[in-house]
């Protein structure tokens, strides 16, 4: 089997994809909320932005509460604190068709 190199496509920015119309074929970018998650062991701080990058929620979430309010969230991009518990964060959050990032906790 092959490795297979990741997509590189050109962004216009990291809150927009690209997307094709099927009758058209015209690419044109969508712009999508941004939402940030710090994780702990029981609280999660989550803030919601808009696609400017302007906070527009900020919310304080149980882990019990956490899965049921990401899957009435529209499709976002997501960015975690890179630790053990982010992965099955992050598999479930793709599941709600979201799109995940995980990120150094540095930052």
């Amino acid at each position: 089997m092959k490795w297979t190199p990741p997509n590189l496509s050109p962004r216009l920015g990291e809150n927009q994809r690209f997307s094709k119309t099927r009758r058209s074929g015209e690419v044109h970018a969508i712009s999508y909320p941004t939402i940030g998650i710090d994780t702990a062991k029981d609280v999660f701080h989550i803030v919601v932005a808009d696609p400017a990058g302007r906070p527009v929620k900020k919310v304080k979430l149980k882990r019990n509460k956490l899965a049921a309010f990401m899957a009435n969230q529209p499709v976002s991009m997501v960015f975690l604190e890179s630790c053990a518990g982010s992965h099955h964060w992050a598999r479930a959050f793709t599941g709600f068709g979201h799109r995940v990032e995980q990120i150094a906790p540095q930052f």
